[in-house]
């Protein structure tokens, strides 16, 4: 009997000890800190108690803003920087700093986003995370926005070839003024080797044509929340704000915008739409976003048809 009850004991103990272990487990995070040189990345374990997420974004951002009198690695951060709030909502963290943030190089400036970016989506609920600065989206030093980042986006330590920048003459397509075509325009713009260029395409994208008669066909609130390309395939994941649509454009209109802008790049070959990480829905009545488009002109016309076709129309009204 007294072996049972020893056994017995020995068993709950080990149960007890391995939740414990488990517990502890949750808590363990990789923090990541600049190199002393700020040339790379360098993670450092950290244990923490703190469950509640608010109060855990607050440590993480904290042990990465202040000094820890360490002299293998510095925080990230800048001490000077201040954090000057954050909100979540629905896996998408947005980080407010304050104006000190933009006196960062901006090599520092790459490396302190991928530091904070690869910690702070270890956190559960987050996957997505946009900087601002004094409530103004954050820009890279190319003038572009940069949007909601992933871990993804630094699966390589970015001070690799930090500096390069490459120069693309990109092709976007826009709804002509009838909602029922597109028009190809070109924008010449300078991406930096942090930000892939299928990234600017979509962004560009976001932005209002220079030629005020066209139209976008991605509504204004739209965020961008991820862009990845694998073997070909470049998928695309908005906010939610994209069913939102703009009904004086036609469906087809709005999703060969998005693929023919896409797919006018090299190595892209199809193109999948997502909507906050799902495309297990339907564009208004005949767009599965579950489907994988391929390259399609045949709504398209060009700058110069569409410019020609805008002054017999003016000329036809002022006739009448």
């Amino acid at each position: 009997m007294k072996k049972v009850i020893y056994l017995i004991t020995l068993l709950v103990l080990g149960i007890f000890l391995y939740g414990c272990a488990k517990e502890s487990s949750e808590g363990d995070y990789k923090i990541n800190y600049l190199s002393s040189d700020e040339s790379s990345i360098v993670e450092k374990d950290y244990d923490t108690r703190t469950v509640d997420t608010d109060e855990l974004i607050n440590e993480l951002l904290e042990l990465m803003r202040n000094d820890q009198g360490e002299i293998d690695y510095i925080n990230p951060i800048p001490t000077d920087v201040e954090v000057i709030g954050f909100t979540l909502n629905d896996e998408q963290l947005l980080i407010d700093f304050s104006n000190d943030y933009l006196q960062m190089d901006k090599a520092r400036e790459v490396l302190c986003r991928a530091a904070v970016v690869q910690t702070l989506c270890q956190v559960e609920g987050i996957s997505y995370i946009s900087f601002s600065i004094e409530g103004q989206p954050l820009e890279d030093a190319l003038g572009n926005v940069v949007g909601y980042m992933t871990q993804d986006d630094f699966a390589t330590n970015p001070s690799d070839d930090i500096n390069s920048i490459q120069q693309y003459n990109l092709t976007l397509y826009y709804a002509d003024s009838t909602g029922q075509k597109l028009v190809e325009t070109t924008r010449n713009v300078y991406v930096s080797s942090d930000v892939s260029v299928e990234k600017v395409a979509i962004q560009s994208l976001l932005e209002a044509p220079e030629d005020s008669s066209l139209q976008k066909t991605i509504p204004d609130d739209v965020k961008l929340l991820g862009v990845s390309l694998i073997d070909g395939i470049c998928i695309v994941n908005f906010s939610s704000a994209f069913l939102n649509q703009n009904y004086n454009i036609s469906e087809d209109v709005i999703i060969y915008s998005i693929v023919d802008t896409l797919t006018s790049l090299v190595d892209i070959n199809e193109v999948q739409i997502s909507v906050e990480g799902s495309s297990d829905m339907i564009l208004r009545k005949d767009y599965s976003l579950d489907n994988l488009y391929e390259r399609n002109l045949d709504l398209v016309i060009s700058s110069d048809e569409y410019i020609s076709s805008q002054e017999t129309e003016d000329e036809f009204n002022s006739d009448n």
